[in-house]
């Protein structure tokens, strides 16, 4: 987000590529009151109260494992051809499911991070990313996805979802307790369970969020693949 304070005034804004939103606020003592607006369809109050000991939530604490249904994906890709997982190409390998959407900032982001990963760990890892997008049918969700590929120069499969929200997604995730965040990022080792759920992406804007992210997921890809 970006924004301009002005004396006791404050306003942010960004545009995701499906909404705008806009917080105005107002400094009174020590509290920021004000407003938020998303698209023209939602308003609502907030507050915030400065806290020195503020610390940003765990992202691998958000989302987690309630029990053991499998996961068991039958999409259609790109070409129009179904995609099942777990399959031949994905055996012995470590596997990441990434859950996007093209109209994601930080879904792009992530994306950015997983190309790289990728390109340097191909024999070993499987990426799949699966887009929750907007459109009314799954053509025009595939010409969307492709465009995003395109972009994107994507070199892991991407698979079409459901529509673009988080109740879609965990719907798919029955044994996660939900989907909170686009992007999530399911790491999954050699024997099929899940190691590791990092809820939405830090990108490099973010500064330290960012670069210990980065030495901290890729010491730990290389420790699955060494297993």
């Amino acid at each position: 987000m970006e924004g301009v304070s002005n004396g006791n005034s404050l306003e942010l804004s960004c545009f995701d590529g499906s909404y705008a939103f806009l917080f105005t606020s107002e400094l009174r003592n020590d509290t920021l009151w004000g407003e938020f607006l998303s698209g023209n369809h939602y308003k609502t109050n907030w507050f915030a109260v400065r806290n020195e000991n503020f610390e940003l939530r765990d992202p691998e604490k958000l989302t987690y494992v309630v029990n053991d249904d499998p996961i068991e994906i039958n999409m259609t890709q790109l070409d129009g051809k179904k995609y099942t997982f777990p399959n031949k190409s994905t055996e012995n390998k470590v596997v990441l499911l990434q859950i996007m959407g093209t109209w994601c900032p930080n879904c792009m982001d992530e994306t950015n991070y997983l190309n790289d990963l990728y390109a340097k760990h191909k024999n070993d890892i499987e990426i799949i990313g699966i887009g929750f997008e907007v459109g009314e049918t799954e053509e025009d969700k595939i010409n969307t996805l492709l465009t995003y590929k395109n972009y994107m120069n994507i070199d892991y499969p991407l698979l079409v979802g459901d529509s673009d929200c988080k109740p879609c997604a965990a719907k798919i995730f029955s044994m996660l307790n939900d989907i909170i965040s686009f992007p999530t990022l399911l790491i999954i080792d050699k024997k099929g369970d899940i190691r590791k759920i990092h809820t939405g992406f830090s990108g490099p804007s973010t500064g330290k969020y960012y670069t210990d992210f980065i030495q901290h997921m890729n010491e730990f890809i290389e420790e699955l693949i060494k297993e």
